[in-house]
């Protein structure tokens, strides 16, 4: 899934995460971060440990990867490995928005339009939902445009 991204950090033995673990604490390039999601977080590896990987997407969150925090986010809404909480979803989604990642800002847009962990703000979904097709993504622009011309409140 995301090898191709990856192979060129020249990472021996690349499904044994000993050696991605000690490139990710040594490394402030947070692409390897992403490489551990391929390690513990993939179906497809030999190893798979959503609470490390959790471990991990937390201490890339806080090098503010606005990529992860939204996939933190995602895995609060959703229970993924960790105890479902719409509250800590919307908190990632925002950080996730803050730092200006597209796909995280059309995330809080659904909480502001469903309600999920938040009041329900059809203004505040629209203002996402444009930051988000500001930001080039296409999911923004076409929710933008759907909830905009909607008649529901």
């Amino acid at each position: 899934m995301y090898f191709s991204q990856y192979l060129f950090l020249g990472l021996p033995n690349f499904f044994k995460g000993s050696v991605v673990i000690l490139e990710v604490l040594n490394s402030p390039n947070l692409k390897v971060v992403k490489c551990l999601d391929v390690l513990y977080d993939n179906k497809y590896t030999k190893k798979q440990d959503i609470k490390k990987a959790f471990y991990f997407y937390n201490k890339s969150c806080e090098l503010n990867n606005g990529y992860v925090c939204n996939h933190i986010g995602f895995m609060y809404e959703v229970g993924k490995g960790i105890n479902k909480n719409l509250n800590k979803s919307t908190k990632y989604y925002q950080k996730s928005y803050n730092l200006g990642n597209n796909v995280g800002c059309t995330f809080l847009g659904e909480n502001y339009i469903f309600g999920k962990g938040i009041k329900i703000n059809k203004l505040k979904a629209l203002h996402v939902y444009r930051k988000s097709w500001d930001y080039g993504y296409s999911i923004g622009c076409i929710k933008y445009i759907y909830y905009s011309t909607s008649k529901k409140k």
